[in-house]
């Protein structure tokens, strides 16, 4: 992702699910301007804090512990789910995208890193994944179109960008509901 994606006018991200900053320490070490919050339920362990502090960017990040059903912390120019809503179900999935919407500054983005289903009936690694999320944890992939329809209640899809991984990049805005 740090190569894929244009973080030049991108000042703060809040990696929410962000587990032990793996995403954030690459962008961080990939763009030295940036500013990190990694926002999940469990703490940062001992040998994370570590690992931040002898990369030189422990000065850059910050770890929030909370649950994004909650609340998510704002302040953040982008706003990072990698892997996170085919985790679960689409009201479970609306709860988090509202979420992050409620944290969001008008003019902030979130960007998404997940499976995007392709249209057609072509074999897919994709639609294996999907079946495999449904049966392990009840979540599932999407199609872009249920992306569009996913996020229409909090942000609006702005761009799908594949990856040469299996993840495509799904960029939106947040939508003002005045």
């Amino acid at each position: 992702m740090p190569a894929i994606y244009d973080f030049s006018t991108v000042g703060s991200v809040v990696d929410v699910g962000g587990g032990q900053g793996a995403l954030a320490a690459a962008l961080l070490r990939t763009h030295p301007h940036l500013q990190a919050v990694i926002f999940d339920r469990t703490p940062a362990t001992h040998d994370t804090q570590k690992f931040f502090a002898l990369s030189g960017i422990a000065g850059r990040s910050k770890f929030i512990q909370g649950d994004f059903f909650t609340a998510v912390p704002g302040g953040g120019d982008l706003y990072l789910l990698k892997s996170i809503l085919h985790n679960w179900h689409d009201s479970a999935a609306a709860t988090i995208l509202g979420k992050c919407r409620d944290a969001m500054a008008m003019d902030a983005r979130l960007l998404v890193a997940e499976r995007v289903i392709r249209s057609g009936n072509a074999p897919s690694e994709a639609k294996l994944f999907d079946i495999n999320m449904l049966v392990t944890v009840g979540g599932r992939e999407r199609t872009e179109a249920e992306y569009v329809t996913q996020f229409r209640s909090a942000v609006e899809l702005t761009k799908v960008t594949p990856t040469r991984s299996h993840l495509s990049l799904v960029e939106a805005a947040r939508l003002d509901r005045n």
